[in-house]
């Protein structure tokens, strides 16, 4: 069975409408670049943004933009987009993306938002361009462990996108993002860059035959679903958060570290110690020798 590290801790019920009729669409926004990729590398996270328009001079409506961030090499990466064309688009609802026209569209069910500058944002904690029309939603994307060797993202598969497409109810918003081939593989060099400030052995990790995996997921899981930050439930506060653990040659947790997708005015996880208390098989080199590596995972606190 396909283990996902990735936790869904919710505290009420949370109802999802159902996707309209996809007759009678809108026709859709086409918006092209006004902006070079721009890419920041700090604080332990790797960033890359890109401006759009649906005209050279652009007005500040209708000033858009795309996001892609990671916090550890992975197959996927957490992505939002953000502009006056996606104030329709509502949280949790079905909505269909794709990369290319010779691509089937994939349904997910992302979160709503507001960006500070450009608005309305729809907010991905994860995506792959690798995924296929069988995939579920947003919180099973993180795929990393049902794979043996080092993940990061597919260049080759990236450098035939020809635009990021979303579709929600009769709207559709596609941005002209061209070949994301050379912006994927600078995003791989920050993260393998994130490993060696780890104090981790890069090399071994890029030949690695098997990353660390947790032994006991299911009951950790539990664990952690069971201590939902009693202040942030009362506040109604929700996030998104990314958790890595360091693990030893011999399979030991020596360290966790959390990381905020979303930002809270307070919501402090006790994930950690659950975590920590995982069992974990160690990461093998190409000699089977193993070696210190780490282990990471989402969690989605959602009311």
């Amino acid at each position: 069975m396909r283990q996902f590290a990735s936790f869904a801790i919710t505290a009420a019920l949370l109802a999802v409408a159902q996707s309209p009729a996809h007759a009678k669409d809108e026709p859709p926004v086409v918006l092209k670049p006004t902006s070079n990729w721009v890419i920041d590398f700090a604080d332990g996270q790797c960033n890359m943004a890109r401006t759009f328009g649906t005209d050279e001079g652009g007005t500040q409506d209708d000033k858009h933009a795309i996001f892609f961030r990671q916090w550890a090499p992975s197959r996927s990466f957490a992505f939002s987009a953000a502009g006056s064309s996606l104030r329709k688009f509502n949280s949790r609802r079905a909505t269909y993306v794709t990369f290319s026209d010779d691509r089937e569209e994939f349904e997910t069910l992302p979160f709503a938002g507001n960006n500070d500058s450009f608005g309305r944002a729809v907010i991905y904690s994860s995506l792959s361009i690798e995924r296929d029309a069988s995939a579920e939603d947003d919180n099973n994307d993180d795929d990393d462990t049902a794979y043996d060797g080092f993940p990061q993202l597919d260049v080759d598969v990236a450098s035939t996108a020809q635009f990021v497409s979303l579709r929600q109810g009769k709207r559709t918003v596609r941005f002209n993002t061209g070949t994301l081939g050379e912006a994927f593989a600078v995003m791989n060099k920050c993260t393998q860059g994130l490993v060696e400030d780890w104090g981790l052995d890069v090399e071994r990790h890029l030949t690695a035959i098997r990353m660390p995996k947790m032994t006991n997921f299911d009951s950790v899981a539990r664990r952690v679903a069971q201590k939902y930050p009693r202040q942030a439930l009362n506040r109604g506060e929700q996030a998104i958060l990314r958790v890595r653990v360091m693990v030893d040659e011999t399979g030991k947790a020596t360290d966790c570290f959390i990381s905020e997708v979303t930002r809270t005015v307070r919501l402090d996880s006790p994930a950690c110690r659950p975590l920590m208390q995982g069992t974990y098989t160690p990461a093998l080199d190409k000699d089977g020798k193993p070696f210190a590596s780490y282990f990471t995972t989402k969690i989605t606190y959602m009311i």
